[in-house]
C-alpha cells in the first residue's frame, strides 16, 4: 500500500520517526490501542464520548 506522507502533520512531537507519515503513524498508534494527536479532535466530537 502506498501511502503519501502529507505536507503538514498537526503533531507537535516533532522529533517522531513518524512524524508526518500518516499511515505509519496511524498504524502504530492503533497497534498501541490509541489514537494519534490528529485524529482525536475528531473522536472527542463524536456522541456519546
Amino acid at each position: 500500500m502506498s501511502c503519501p506522507n502529507v505536507k503538514e502533520c498537526a503533531c507537535p512531537k516533532l522529533d517522531c520517526a513518524n512524524h508526518a507519515k500518516c499511515c505509519d503513524c496511524v498504524a502504530n498508534h492503533l497497534k498501541n490501542n490509541n489514537l494519534p494527536f490528529c485524529l482525536r479532535p475528531k473522536a472527542e466530537k463524536q456522541p456519546g464520548k
